[in-house]
């Protein structure tokens, strides 16, 4: 008995460690994601269409540098999906909210550059009446933190209230608990 609650402890404590390694590693994510600085080749790996103009084709491969970066992060993100069944089955369905909440992010900076990259035309103004979408992908002029940011310190912040109780339980329990019952049962008490 005593070992199956060891090993269940010991579980939820490395769940929690986890998942609040993922939701720092997001955070972080996010912030390069949404920073209004490209590199050179970014965004080219979009397929562009023969019909673009060239100054179509920039601006439709610069709306795209967000997507590219998600992309490039789709470990991370799978990883928090994958986290966030786990939490549910431990720390029921309430604790999931953090996770959906980064997952609302990550779908509202990626189909906000979808639909840039859609209403981008050679010649049109593609900021008039758009700032709804610039300000999703940090290119807008909202001042920061922003409504995204907040959203994803909020599920941070929601995660960690979650998370560091559960490893602190974890770090005065389990030690001298393990420790005892590491030892060869002739010196156990």
């Amino acid at each position: 008995m005593l070992d199956r609650q060891l090993g269940d402890q010991k579980r939820r404590v490395e769940l929690a460690e986890r998942a609040l390694i993922a939701f720092y590693e997001a955070r972080d994510v996010f912030t390069f994601v949404r920073s209004r600085g490209i590199f050179g080749g970014e965004g080219s790996s979009r397929q562009s269409s023969e019909a673009e103009g060239e100054a179509q084709k920039r601006k439709r491969d610069n709306y795209f540098v967000p997507i590219e970066r998600l992309t490039r992060e789709k470990e991370l993100f799978a990883r928090l999906q994958s986290l966030r069944y786990a939490f549910a089955a431990n720390f029921g369905i309430a604790t999931t909210e953090p996770f959906k909440a980064v997952w609302d992010a990550h779908n509202r900076i990626a189909s906000s550059a979808s639909v840039l990259i859609q209403l981008t035309f050679d010649g049109d103004d593609d900021r008039a009446g758009n700032e709804a979408l610039f300000n999703a992908i940090g290119w807008g002029p909202a001042a920061r933190p922003d409504e995204v940011d907040r959203m994803i310190e909020k599920a941070v912040t929601e995660i960690e209230a979650v998370c560091r109780p559960v490893r602190m339980c974890g770090a005065m329990l389990l030690p001298e608990q393990l420790q005892r019952h590491a030892l060869p049962p002739e010196l156990a008490m």
